[in-house]
């Protein structure tokens, strides 16, 4: 009986040990753009001193070379590139933040720009069997998302369970490596494409406004795009979308002072300074971040949240969709942005 089971203890350990780094050395398709802007990261001559993080409100919302004359008209030299990937979550944050700072060989990156956009405990089913969130659902992920949903009164025991059950598979999937590269060999065999196709050519050190996107985006994509931008303009029609209820989000508190704690560390690990911002359409982010920095967990905050100082950041005119801005409004995001960053650059990073 012994024999027997240690013959299975090592067929399985041997299985595991295989499928970890078989898995591990596939493709991810779900990552396939955001390993272009690794690659371009790694490329770049002159090297970038500068990154942007965040989803997509930081990809269609910041344009680098704007950014980087803005901060040159100031006296400032810099050179940045937008890591802005659509679909970022706060809890994903750290481990893409890891993958950029390792790609940063020669330790040429100085400032990291985070955007952390409110800390959602559902996700769509779709997320939930991703290959791209098998890859950062580690235990600390897990666990960050089970202190989530015990400390929200407004959840049932039985949502919560149910909701921590939904993460066991993503969480094995990490450990083991099991079920990776399935969506690799289906393209293989049927020449599909199942990642997300961008007009990569037409970015700009990582950035592609969603005016741009829809004029190059072609068939369901654009399809899609043009839905969005049509539902706004509804809404314009009919004085604006209805008002968002406050919510009240300080349950979140210590998982994202806990994200900020550990985002710091990461980025300070390799000698560069954090700059945490939140965007006007992110009212909750701005006020969770302002708390944190109030209890000494951020030293550099930059908030666009203000609209007598930003108007027009608070225009919906100016915006393509319900969720982000438009090229025009991009550009004053940019540069509104860029003036922030002044003081925190000219005291050398200094807490202010």
């Amino acid at each position: 009986v012994l024999n027997s089971l240690l013959c299975l203890f090592l067929f399985v350990l041997s299985v595991t040990i295989t499928a970890r780094f078989t898995g591990s050395a596939f493709p991810s398709n779900d990552m396939r753009f955001f390993d272009r802007k690794l690659a371009q990261l790694q490329e770049a001559d002159p090297p970038y001193d500068v990154i942007f993080t965040g989803s997509s409100r930081v990809y269609r919302h910041i344009r680098p070379a704007l950014f980087d004359s803005v901060a040159a008209a100031h006296g400032i030299s810099t050179h940045s590139y937008n890591f802005g990937y659509t679909g970022t979550t706060p809890l994903e944050t750290p481990h893409q933040l890891r993958q950029i700072l390792e790609h940063d060989r020669g330790g040429h990156v100085k400032w990291v720009f985070v955007s952390l956009e409110g800390l959602e405990t559902q996700l769509e089913k779709m997320n939930l069997r991703s290959d791209r969130m098998a890859r950062y659902h580690d235990v600390h992920t897990f666990a960050r998302h089970a202190r989530l949903l015990f400390a929200n009164e407004n959840l049932t025991m039985r949502e919560r369970l149910e909701s921590l059950a939904d993460r066991v598979p993503p969480l094995f999937i990490h450990y083991t490596g099991y079920g990776r590269g399935g969506t690799w060999f289906r393209e293989r065999v049927d020449g599909r494409s199942y990642g997300i196709a961008e007009t990569w050519y037409r970015h700009e050190d990582g950035f592609l406004s969603l005016d741009s996107a829809v004029v190059y985006a072609e068939g369901v994509a654009r399809d899609r795009l043009e839905r969005r931008r049509d539902k706004l303009a509804r809404l314009l029609d009919q004085n604006g979308p209805p008002a968002t209820p406050d919510r009240d989000l300080a349950y979140q508190q210590p998982v994202l002072e806990d994200l900020v704690a550990d985002i710091s560390a990461v980025v300070r690990a390799h000698g560069a300074e954090a700059v945490f911002f939140a965007r006007t359409m992110d009212a909750d982010a701005a006020h969770d971040l302002e708390s944190a920095r109030d209890d000494g967990f951020i030293t550099h905050f930059i908030s666009l949240d203000d609209a007598d100082r930003y108007p027009e950041l608070h225009d919906m005119r100016y915006q393509f969709d319900e969720g982000h801005f438009g090229a025009e409004g991009a550009a004053y995001f940019t540069r509104y942005l860029a003036e922030g960053f002044l003081p925190i650059a000219k005291a050398g990073g200094a807490a202010p």
